[in-house]
């Protein structure tokens, strides 16, 4: 082969390649791009929008719960939870309270309850006793005169027919903090029967409902009646 045939050669190969990469670039053959029309338009504006509002989302997503963190700053050191569902009770100091009520709501720990257990005509006082308040609020209409359990379980565990006359129905409860939320928001009804909830600052309350400083009064009063021969953890400040 001479030297002309070879660069004829040449020059139509370069040219082949050189016109099929135009035809890859621009193929005739290829769809035209859609004009954007008006429907579509919204569509894109909608989702610019939706991915907007998911960022706010986001972002307040912190603000609530600092404002549920403080929340349950304010209603005191200790720290009451429903024994229904485990919220927070929303129970606060008021001017109303006694000095007792302010102890308890700081600390968790029932004054009344070694006051009882020191001078027990304390449990006997005409005007506010615990045991006055326990008959007057209808207690012992479900858990007997004598805490001995009537439609309710036995308060003092001395035994009975029951399954919880010999202990409490909810753990807790072996505490004054842990009956104070008992009494306080209800409970439940593990045991076959509701318990109604009383502090008159939980809504829902029975009547007129319960102060704290009663509500403490009335532990106390189950304190000093109590026979079982499970531990006294209310007698144990650091358990409560």
């Amino acid at each position: 082969m001479n030297k002309n045939k070879l660069s004829v050669l040449l020059i139509a190969l370069v040219t082949g390649l050189a016109a099929c990469n135009q035809a890859a670039i621009v193929r005739p053959d290829a769809p035209a791009p859609k004009p954007q029309t008006a429907a579509s338009k919204a569509v894109e504006i909608k989702s610019v929008e939706a991915k907007k509002d998911a960022i706010v989302v986001v972002k307040s997503q912190p603000v609530e719960l600092k404002s549920n963190l403080a929340a349950e700053k304010s209603v005191g050191v200790c720290r009451l939870v429903s024994t229904k569902d485990g919220s927070l009770l929303p129970i606060k100091l008021t001017d109303k309270d006694t000095a007792e009520a302010k102890t308890f709501l700081e600390t968790c720990i029932n004054p009344y309850t070694q006051a009882y257990a020191k001078d027990p005509a304390l449990i006997l006082e005409k005007k506010a006793g615990g045991k006055k308040l326990y008959g007057y609020n209808g207690c012992s209409g479900c858990h007997g005169g004598k805490l001995e359990g009537v439609m309710a379980p036995s308060l003092s565990k001395r035994g009975g027919q029951g399954a919880f006359d010999t202990k409490w129905v909810y753990a807790k409860n072996s505490t004054d903090k842990g009956m104070f939320e008992t009494i306080a928001a209800g409970t439940p009804g593990v045991s076959g029967g509701i318990m109604p909830t009383w502090h008159k600052q939980v809504e829902g309350h029975a009547g007129d409902g319960l102060s704290t400083d009663e509500i403490l009064k009335i532990i106390a009063y189950i304190r000093s009646g109590y026979g079982g021969d499970g531990d006294k953890d209310w007698l144990n400040v650091k358990s409560q």
